[in-house]
């Protein structure tokens, strides 16, 4: 049987416990909110990707190709249908690029860190994973990738503090215009804040 004094002791610890930690607060996990956005390039709503997208270039190329698999031949594309050939059409420059508007939300009342990635398909072509502020149009990230090895390839920036909520994402496949050959799909932003 404990005695009088022993079990006053333990409701005083008790007590000192809890109002201790009423006052410092109990350890816990921190918790960061996450946005992402994803754009596959497929008809999304009725909507193709060519009304989303826009190419560029200093020598042509560039359109969307349907790659719809058969039981005898795959699909070309990363998912599922639709993806962006930068080297179609006569690519005869130094660069070509596939790039879409996005209003990234998590802005506006916070200070997301980000990062822009896409899948790229190349033997050993080089691009650039790019984010710019469309008002300005001056890099907010941009990352030189090499693709490799005729796969599919996710490609990202590094991580990114938007300084506005529309930014212009882009991937554009870098020259020589002989050797040039490149397919891009599936463009993701993801943020925490």
């Amino acid at each position: 049987m404990r005695s009088a004094a022993h079990r006053l002791a333990r409701a005083v610890v008790a007590v000192v416990a809890v109002v201790a930690s009423a006052i410092v607060g109990l350890p816990g996990v921190a918790q960061a909110a996450t946005w992402s956005f994803s754009d596959y390039m497929e008809i999304s709503g009725g909507v193709p990707p060519q009304s989303r997208f826009t190419f560029a270039s200093d020598g042509g190329g560039g359109n969307f190709v349907s790659s719809v698999a058969t039981p005898e031949t795959p699909s070309k594309a990363h998912s599922p249908t639709y993806y962006a050939d930068l080297s179609s059409g006569g690519f005869y420059g130094t660069w070509s690029s596939v790039g879409r508007t996005v209003t990234i939300s998590a802005l506006v009342a916070n200070r997301p860190v980000c990062r822009f990635s896409a899948y790229t398909y190349s033997g050993s072509q080089y691009f650039n994973i790019e984010v710019i502020d469309p008002s300005t149009w001056t890099y907010v990230a941009v990352k030189k990738v090499r693709g490799g090895n005729w796969t599919w390839g996710r490609m990202s920036t590094d991580t990114f503090i938007p300084s506005t909520a529309r930014v212009f994402v882009r991937v554009s496949l870098l020259g020589p215009s002989y050797l040039a050959l490149g397919f891009v799909d599936d463009f993701h932003i993801s943020c925490t804040y």
